[in-house]
């Protein structure tokens, strides 16, 4: 399983271990339990991402869907991560089907606008570059990604844990009262996996202490160390699986219905602050707009919910000459858009919350989103 010699260690090496997590369903590493204190709420964004006509793709396309997927899940991954890894960590949620979930915990107040233009820029660059190489002569619709991203306040403690038995939903123990919960779930693979590295590792140690006492290139051993301890704490990170539960963890899918290409889908906690926030840039009250109501499923005791689209133009957005024909809220869109643009949304936002009683909750998460400040080390 390992290379039982150091000087066979090459950058492929390297990648392997580090694709060693994603071969047992875990392709980011996630430290976030563990840097948090236990039994506290955080902020967390989630991102979600998927392709228009993916199912229709993929029932179209039988011995090309699967590889168009994983590039695009490769994509997305790539694409989120490089901006920011020496600041803070994306993290893969889930796949299901064509749709990526990332998520990330809020430590620093620009960091949700800093976020959302990263999406911004990874839906387009996916629709301008990756889309061209789609075979058209079966398949004639556009492959164009698009975006929902919303905010929600994450009770996350030690004790909330899948026990390995999950007849009952007694199988969760948690005591504490919250609306969103992060669970970790013990993955019997992933532990037995642990165990059959370790035995590896041991002898791998012999190796190191061998070549320690013999050779004369220190960086070897010190290359052949790290290895040691990134295989395993890559093991060691992900013995748990992660997942968020709760009401509002259920807004993002329910808005997610109506996220278009070119746009950006928001939760309405997630609007309220990038307008109210003192480090967005202030011309994003011309890019936030409430372009209708719908009633979502288990969401605001079926009051309507506001569907909201960020655009950095929305006089440019570059729909499709069918989009309107398609797409009801693009097509309301269009026939409203002179009024829809007038509106301030901020102002509407409030008048909403007051009417739903959500406005003190919302005021509350807002100051405390608003009092983290800038750090030079972010830890998620």
């Amino acid at each position: 399983m390992l290379n039982n010699n150091l000087e066979t260690i090459k950058e492929e090496d390297i990648q392997k271990d580090n694709f060693l997590a994603s071969t047992i369903n875990f392709n980011i590493q996630d430290k976030t339990a563990k840097s948090s204190p236990s039994n506290t709420e955080d902020i967390y964004l989630f991102m979600s991402f998927d392709l228009e006509n993916g199912t229709k793709y993929k029932n179209h396309n039988h011995d090309s869907w699967l590889r168009l997927f994983c590039d695009f899940y490769i994509f997305i991954n790539d694409k989120m991560s490089t901006d920011f890894s020496s600041t803070y960590t994306i993290h893969e949620w889930k796949k299901i089907g064509d749709e990526v979930l990332l998520y990330c915990r809020i430590t620093e107040n620009n960091q949700i606008y800093n976020l959302l233009e990263e999406s911004q820029n990874t839906i387009n660059a996916w629709n301008n570059i990756k889309i061209k190489g789609i075979n058209r002569t079966r398949f004639c619709s556009p492959l164009r990604a698009k975006a929902t991203l919303w905010i929600a306040d994450v009770h996350h403690c030690d004790d909330c844990i899948v026990n390995e038995k999950k007849e009952h939903s007694s199988s969760i123990k948690c005591i504490h009262n919250a609306n969103n919960y992060l669970i970790k779930e013990k993955n019997k693979f992933v532990l037995q996996e642990f165990e059959e590295l370790e035995a590896e590792l041991v002898k791998y140690t012999d190796v190191l202490q061998k070549i320690s006492e013999s050779s004369t290139e220190p960086s070897l051993i010190t290359k052949g160390e790290e290895r040691y301890k990134r295989i395993k704490q890559n093991i060691i990170n992900h013995s748990s699986e992660i997942d968020f539960l709760g009401h509002e963890i259920d807004v993002g899918f329910r808005i997610s219905k109506f996220s278009t290409p070119g746009t950006i889908t928001l939760g309405a906690k997630l609007a309220y602050f990038l307008l109210t926030s003192s480090t967005t840039d202030k011309t994003i009250v011309n890019n936030i707009k409430i372009v209708g109501y719908e009633k979502l499923k288990g969401i605001w005791r079926d009051r309507r919910y506001p569907i909201i689209w960020y655009a950095r133009d929305f006089e440019e957005i570059n729909f499709l000459y069918d989009d309107k024909l398609e797409n009801e809220f693009i097509n309301n869109f269009y026939k409203n858009i002179k009024d829809i643009l007038k509106e301030n949304t901020k102002n509407n936002l409030e008048l909403i919350f007051e009417d739903t009683g959500y406005l003190k909750v919302i005021q509350k998460i807002m100051e405390e989103l608003n009092s983290l400040v800038e750090k030079e080390v972010k830890v998620v």
